[in-house]
């Protein structure tokens, strides 16, 4: 699949449920999660979403979701924020 500029994305405070049907309408199996100044702060997996799954009426807490940077050499780091 392809980037795009104006990917689908799931605010911190959205409903869990919202968020994974709007990774099934889109057909994507990763949503970023963003503040309310749009600033990526997460990213949600559909293994995220699976393990969540017993507590579905939950909103997504910012903590929650793992952020990924490159870092300048190349290689992807983990970050919690």
């Amino acid at each position: 699949m392809l980037m795009t500029r104006a990917p689908t994305t799931a605010a911190a405070d959205d409903n869990l449920i919202d968020a994974a049907a709007r990774m099934a309408d889109r057909n994507v199996r990763h949503l970023p999660v963003v503040d309310g100044e749009h600033h990526v702060i997460g990213m949600l997996s559909d293994r995220d979403v699976r393990t969540q799954v017993g507590d579905s009426s939950r909103t997504l807490r910012p903590e929650e979701a793992l952020v990924r940077m490159r870092s300048p050499n190349g290689s992807s780091a983990g970050m919690s924020e």
